[in-house]
């Protein structure tokens, strides 16, 4: 048997950076890795989906091509051809053997295999033991699917599964209208595959800004989506004509034919195969890991992060708590605390999300008293030279301070854009010295300048500025 400083579970985006901070310490290292090197988003999710958008904004592009005076003949695209291009990029981002070229160079141990607990200091992976001092779980997430009669015999695809799709589907009912759910159903529209998004809430992106939703919502239905909101997928069957789905909608019931299913409707962590009780790890009453503020489980020398912690599941959180732990675990007499306040997060729908922070709702029911204010991207210099000139950013900012609460923008490079505020949201900075700031002309940044300027003359001048 194998022993170890550390032992971490999961090669993702959580997983190296603790592994790394750890060896930076001098620790003796091991990492476990059942799938892919890298993770699940750059692998099959995130980064996949993002340069399939790609090929169809491009294909988008050409087929109004005239609009930039350009003339096209013929622009058409196969799914086949577009799946086959994104292989090259993974291939540069996470091939083999990069990854492993970098553990070795970080003498980082490689285990391959699927891991579970024997006891609290004692791992098993394809029939050999491994014990260590201290262990962080970083197994990432699985995606969730909901008990709907049916589903399993008539056949679906999840976001995994849709990244590699050979036959594109005339039709296509997506399951989830969240940021995974919003942005297939870009793609496949594009693509001009009829899309039918079922959301079981009031609205899509239901986790954004209202009017971010609205926007988002109101562009699909212009290119041709077929929105269900309040609705609920009541079964799913196979006939002739494809597969057939029973919604229950606000008046009764619905039936939509279709040729695939799309089911995103979230996802939770990956722990059932980690045999936790073993190790004297709990779970709470939802079947997530219990851990205190500096993300150690219910055994001091366990830690968690990434998806698997369940707090933010975002890759560049994931890469945070990983360098949070790496940290705790080699400074045990001086804990850090990860610090969610600045959380930015991008969306590739069309047009673009960017937020971060509180919306104003949130910020309202944490007893903020908020002054919000919006500015049209419609007379955007740089909008109306690229024809892209849907959407708009708001600012939500405490009355009192100036104090940056959040940041919502929807429009052409929203997720870029975003970070401006994200940085002045991190750095303390108050919306009265944001708005000193010269911004470039023509560039989308200068949209920041104009939502300040234009909530500057509400907010309240007799209070003292924001200090941190």
């Amino acid at each position: 048997m194998k022993s170890f400083d550390l032992i971490v579970i999961g090669g993702g985006s959580a997983g190296f950076v603790a592994a790394f901070k750890a060896r930076q310490a001098n620790l003796t290292v091991a990492l476990v890795e059942k799938h892919k090197l890298g993770g699940e988003c750059p692998n099959y999710a995130c980064l996949p989906s993002k340069a399939m958008l790609r090929s169809a904004e491009v294909l988008n592009l050409a087929e109004n091509a005239e609009k930039f005076g350009v003339h096209v003949k013929e622009a058409h695209a196969t799914l086949p051809e577009i799946v086959s291009s994104k292989d090259p990029i993974i291939q540069m981002l996470t091939g083999s053997p990069r990854l492993e070229n970098a553990l070795k160079r970080n003498d980082v141990a490689y285990i391959f295999g699927e891991a579970s607990f024997v006891d609290e200091h004692t791992i098993e992976v394809s029939g050999e033991k491994h014990s260590a001092k201290q262990f962080v779980i970083a197994t990432g997430s699985d995606p969730f699917i909901p008990p709907i009669e049916g589903l399993a015999e008539t056949g679906f695809i999840d976001s995994i599964a849709a990244s590699m799709l050979k036959v594109q589907p005339k039709r296509i009912a997506i399951i989830g209208g969240g940021a995974v759910g919003s942005e297939y159903t870009q793609l496949f529209t594009r693509l001009h595959t009829q899309v039918y998004l079922i959301q079981r809430g009031e609205r899509i992106l239901d986790r954004e800004d209202e009017e971010t939703s609205k926007v988002v919502s109101e562009s699909f239905l212009a290119q041709g989506v077929k929105i269900f909101t309040n609705t609920e997928v009541a079964k799913a069957e196979r006939i002739p004509e494809g597969k057939k789905l029973t919604l229950k909608v606000k008046d009764g019931q619905q039936e939509i034919t279709v040729d695939e299913i799309l089911v995103a409707p979230g996802r939770r962590p990956d722990l059932s195969k980690l045999n936790l009780a073993a190790a004297g790890v709990k779970l709470d009453d939802r079947g997530k890991l219990v851990l205190d503020e500096y993300l150690r489980t219910t055994q001091p020398h366990i830690w968690a992060a990434g998806d698997a912690a369940g707090r933010y599941l975002f890759t560049h959180v994931a890469a945070y708590e990983g360098d949070i732990v790496g940290w705790n675990l080699t400074h045990l007499e001086q804990l850090k605390k990860p610090d969610y306040r600045v959380v930015p997060r991008a969306t590739f729908t069309h047009p673009e999300i960017g937020s971060v922070g509180m919306t104003e709702k949130e910020a309202m029911e944490k007893g903020y008293e908020i002054i919000a204010s919006s500015y049209p991207l419609k007379v955007m210099g740089r909008g109306l030279t690229t024809r892209e000139t849907e959407g708009f950013i708001k600012l939500v900012v405490d009355n009192k301070t100036g104090q940056i609460l959040g940041g919502h923008m929807v429009g052409d490079d929203a997720g870029e854009v975003i970070h401006e505020i994200a940085l002045a949201m991190f750095a303390n900075v108050p919306v009265q010295k944001l708005g000193e700031m010269i911004h470039a002309f023509p560039t989308m940044a200068e949209a920041v300048s104009f939502v300040t300027e234009k909530l500057l003359l509400n907010i309240d001048k007799s209070l003292p500025i924001f200090q941190p």
